[in-house]
């Protein structure tokens, strides 16, 4: 499952802990987890989502989604992280979870819920 959450919407941020859930809960279950700013205009946010995607850690991946600072991006992101806050899908809220089979699902979900989807 591809999950679009910003950092620093609360709903996104309660959700990447339901996910941690899910994904301990169930191996089989994998979440590829996109920061992505809900404001396109607010800089901070979109180096927050940046700077994480460019790290390819988990750690600040899970530091972001705590409310900890995390380091600025790179001065030249990879081609690939340019995109960061442009995935190809039309201006979605957050969060909102892309399926294996294409549907996408917006909101905040338990982790039951959560793992339902995949079945």
């Amino acid at each position: 499952m591809i999950v679009l959450t910003d950092p620093t919407c609360p709903y996104c941020v309660k959700l990447h802990g339901e996910i941690r859930k899910a994904a301990a809960k169930d191996a089989d279950v994998a979440f590829f987890v996109m920061p992505y700013p809900r404001n396109r205009n607010d800089q901070a946010t979109y180096q927050k989502c940046l700077a994480v995607v460019c790290s390819k850690s988990e750690k600040l991946l899970d530091d972001a989604y705590a409310g900890k600072e995390v380091p600025r991006p790179p001065a030249r992101p990879t081609r690939w992280t340019q995109r960061c806050g442009s995935p190809t899908v039309k201006d979605p809220g957050t969060p909102t979870m892309i399926l294996p089979d294409g549907r996408m699902v917006s909101g905040y979900m338990e982790t039951e819920a959560l793992l339902a989807l995949l079945k």
